[in-house]
């Protein structure tokens, strides 16, 4: 008899049946009875007793498994590519009318401790760095990973390709690291779907042994895929698993914040590439590897809109990324950052960022070829041409309306700072980064053809 918990089950896979043609459904489930201790246990059967087997058990489950039938296991050869990698060189086969298992009604405690232990060495795991630098060379490989979660999508269900009227679902979890804030994850069986449904970002790592390098063509990104390979450790007992859990509290995502860094180290006076409006919006579509996803541009035209003028300009925002800042009801009325990105997010610490009166201003730039509508005006910017927020919120309307008129309409020296859009977010963000005054023949004789 062996007694262990489940620490991996794929989902019933059909094989038909060489002999007789019949169909059969094998179940792999991977158990673990000490930290230095696992073995495959392989399950032959019918449709009704697959479909039990994968409601009634589940990763986490402590079982007992009566007279198995102990074979050796094949290291090299096609099972190998199935089932987790374990560390006894056996396995064990469920023999009908013999083998019975169910679920163990002793003491778990031991066993449950187990959950927390990798399945395979945590000091051999790739960064996600490394994985985005060196993917095309990995596509196809397995490799492990230490990561925290940053988002979970939903399931979503398709008709599965057996034509046995039977729904499939995948399911698709966003990772980061202290390296990259970005690697996607997807989830093909209903066992690590299931589990994934109780994620929660930032506070949940995970340690995923044998996960397989994808190319995902419509993201134009790599990815990672969970297959019968992979073993999933949540919130892994190591130090290395410590120290990314107190970096996913402070991690921030969002873009704004990352263009803001981005916007600091931009010299205007050193930005060389010069660009039209019809050129800014062909490279908004096209999709590009995150390193060279920020970009510095020059553009000659005009602000043809600068709302620095309405109510809205000056409001109270989060310190860390600049977004909205209200009231949270469950807080009991504290205002809290709603921005599900940023590092704030929800957080009424003591030790958080403070919120000030920030500009938020969004404004159009033109030139013959286009306008670019809505972008971010720069903070900074905004500070220098018209002085700090709180004190540009007290002067009266028609003092506003002279500001802007400074500003709008006027032949401009534009800097922009773009985030294009890459396997990590679909959008492109454009900020102002500095305007300055110019005249018409430097526009004319800089400013490039509607054809560039």
């Amino acid at each position: 008899m062996v007694v262990a918990i489940i620490i991996s089950k794929s989902d019933p896979r059909k094989v038909t049946m060489k002999k007789d043609g019949t169909d059969r459904w094998v179940t792999t489930l991977t158990l673990r009875d000490s930290p230095s201790d696992m073995i495959n246990f392989t399950i032959w059967s019918g449709k009704e007793e697959a479909s039990s087997l994968k409601k009634n058990f589940h990763i986490g489950n402590v079982m007992e498994v009566i007279r198995p039938r102990i074979t050796q296991r094949d290291l090299t050869g096609r099972e190998s590519n199935f089932n987790p990698a374990v560390t006894s060189s056996l396995q064990l086969v469920f023999q009908e009318g013999k083998t019975v298992f169910s679920p163990f009604l002793g003491d778990t405690s031991h066993y449950t401790n187990l959950l927390r232990i990798p399945s395979k060495g945590s000091s051999t795991f790739l960064s996600i760095s490394d994985i985005v630098t060196n993917s095309g060379s990995l596509k196809g490989h397995f490799v492990d990973i230490l990561a925290a979660v940053r988002s979970v999508a939903e399931e979503k269900k398709f008709p599965s390709r057996d034509g046995d009227g039977e729904e499939r679902g995948v399911r698709e979890v966003r990772l980061f690291d202290q390296t990259q804030d970005s690697l996607l994850l997807k989830l093909w069986d209903s066992e690590t779907i299931r589990m994934a449904a109780e994620w929660i970002p930032r506070e949940n790592i995970l340690f995923l042994a044998d996960v397989r390098i994808d190319y995902d063509d419509w993201r134009g990104a790599f990815v990672v895929t969970a297959t019968g390979k992979t073993v999933i450790t949540v919130n892994p007992d190591t130090r290395e698993a410590m120290a990314l859990a107190r970096h996913a509290q402070m991690a921030d995502f969002s873009s704004m914040s990352r263009l803001d860094q981005f916007v600091a180290t931009i010299d205007p006076s050193m930005v060389s590439r010069v660009v039209n409006v019809m050129a800014v919006q062909a490279m908004s579509e096209k999709t590009t590897q995150a390193k060279d996803s920020m970009l510095s541009v020059r553009l000659y035209g005009y602000i043809t809109k600068l709302d620095i003028d309405c109510p809205e300009a000056v409001s109270l925002r989060c310190g860390a990324c600049a977004g909205p800042f209200k009231v949270g009801q469950e807080y009991g009325g504290e205002m809290v950052c709603v921005n599900m990105e940023c590092r704030e997010f929800n957080n009424i610490r003591q030790d958080r960022i403070n919120p000030s009166q920030q500009f938020y201003v969004r404004g159009d730039i033109s030139d013959e070829t286009g306008t670019l509508a809505s972008i971010k005006i720069s903070q900074a910017m905004l500070d220098r041409h018209l002085g700090p927020p709180a004190e540009f919120a007290k002067l009266s309307d028609q003092t506003k309306t002279a500001f802007k008129w400074q500003l709008v309409l006027k032949p401009m020296r534009l800097t922009l700072a773009m985030m294009l859009p890459n396997g990590d977010h679909r959008n492109t963000t454009i900020m102002l980064v500095e305007a300055t005054p110019t005249t018409l023949e430097e526009v004319a004789v800089k400013m490039p053809s509607p054809s560039v």
